[in-house]
């Protein structure tokens, strides 16, 4: 069990970027980007405002793990 574990951990990937919060923001942009120009999906006036809402959110936890990140550059 043991070597289980020591053998995924050396499989994980450690990926530091050197600006973490544009990166971020950046994905968070191009996700919501994408589903909002899906052609499938069809939004009312409150679906969007939750939308905006949930960006506003995920760019505060952005922001907090950004200032990790930049401890470890």
């Amino acid at each position: 069990m043991f070597w289980k574990k020591l053998k995924k951990q050396s499989e994980v990937d450690f990926f530091i970027n050197k600006n973490a919060n544009a990166f971020l923001n950046e994905q968070l942009n191009l996700y919501l980007h994408q589903i909002l120009l899906n052609t499938e999906n069809k939004f009312n006036q409150e679906r969007l405002d939750q939308l905006k809402t949930i960006k506003v959110f995920a760019e505060k936890i952005i922001s907090f793990i950004a200032q990790f990140e930049d401890e470890f550059v």
